[in-house]
């Protein structure tokens, strides 16, 4: 999947692509949990909110996702309110979410390996393959 933002560049959500021959690797699409950890993951103490959500992989029910993470993975989670602006002027309200502690993002990325190894997917490695110019030490 792809990240629109006008004329600017766009950046691979799944990194389902083999980087040397440029052939998918990826026995099937990513699973919507997958791609929730590794936005989480990649957005570090950023985090993200439902319309960032929507816009970078479809989401539709983010809070139900976390619901789900929290919940049934035992992955703890971050959030606060903020304003957004609605397409008629006026603002609407959104909750952001991001990983709680290191330990969590550590289940996290446990997690995502697991997913990922069913689809036949290389593993992938905290901090090395995350850093982001955004992302909090």
């Amino acid at each position: 999947m792809r990240i629109e933002s006008g004329n600017a560049a766009t950046q691979n959500i799944d990194d389902s692509i083999c980087l040397v021959t440029g052939k998918s690797i990826a026995k099937r699409p990513p699973f919507k949990l997958e791609l929730i950890l590794l936005c989480l993951l990649r957005t570090g103490s950023d985090g993200m909110n439902q319309p960032e959500a929507s816009i970078v992989y479809g989401e539709t029910c983010l809070h139900s996702s976390v619901s789900a993470l929290q919940h049934k993975h035992g992955i703890m989670i971050n959030r606060i309110p903020e304003s957004w602006p609605h397409r008629h002027g006026g603002k609407t309200y959104f909750k952001r979410y991001w990983l709680a502690t290191a330990k969590d993002e550590v289940k996290a990325l446990v997690l995502l390996n697991q997913i990922r190894s069913k689809r036949g997917m290389y593993p992938l490695q905290l901090r090395k393959y995350f850093e982001l110019p955004n992302r909090a030490a």
